[in-house]
């Protein structure tokens, strides 16, 4: 076992397995696959238990923060019929892990009620200390983070449904020649 960036790798193969358990997605998709294959032994295989994006998701600027990330399914799919992987097995089980968007949320949302009540006592009875407190959090956050913050943990738009239509959680087993 390797605990590093992918990206960062330096070991020599040949590997029997090489495992990317919701970390695919930050591997850039022209490094990851590619990166795998001088890697693997003959045989070997690409384990892929990770989040990509449905074909719904047109982008941050057209549908808005959603839940979930990775990459276009079809653009990974176009990259990988490019490459001498076979897929093996493969299964979407979006359906399986969309009620955990709701627990998260669920989750979030308390945080949220509990700082937000927490913020308005302080707000009142420690003035002084509310000011030096906004000033301190923007001197960390950005205003766009600060405003993200507030909305991960005050927004009920973060659904299982909504998981659901923009993304596609599978597992992928690619096998080398």
């Amino acid at each position: 076992m390797h605990e590093c960036r992918f990206e960062d790798f330096t070991g020599q193969g040949p590997f029997d397995l090489c495992l990317f358990s919701e970390s695919f997605q930050y591997i850039p998709l022209e490094q990851g696959l590619p990166r795998c294959l001088p890697l693997l032994a003959p045989g070997g295989s690409v384990l892929i238990a990770d989040c990509f994006r449905a074909e719904a998701y047109q982008g941050r600027q057209v549908s808005g923060p959603q839940p979930g990330g990775g990459h276009r399914l079809t653009t990974f799919r176009a990259t990988l019929s490019g490459l001498p992987l076979t897929v093996t097995h493969e299964e979407d089980i979006t359906d399986s892990v969309a009620p955990s968007i709701d627990l998260e949320q669920g989750f979030f949302n308390v945080l949220g009620l509990g700082l937000s009540r927490t913020q308005d006592e302080v707000k009142v009875k420690k003035p002084r200390a509310w000011w030096f407190a906004t000033k301190a959090l923007a001197l960390f956050l950005s205003e766009r983070r600060r405003r993200n913050l507030t909305r991960r943990l005050t927004d009920t738009s973060r659904t299982a449904e909504v998981f659901r239509q923009y993304n596609r959680y599978c597992i992928l087993r690619l096998k080398k020649p």
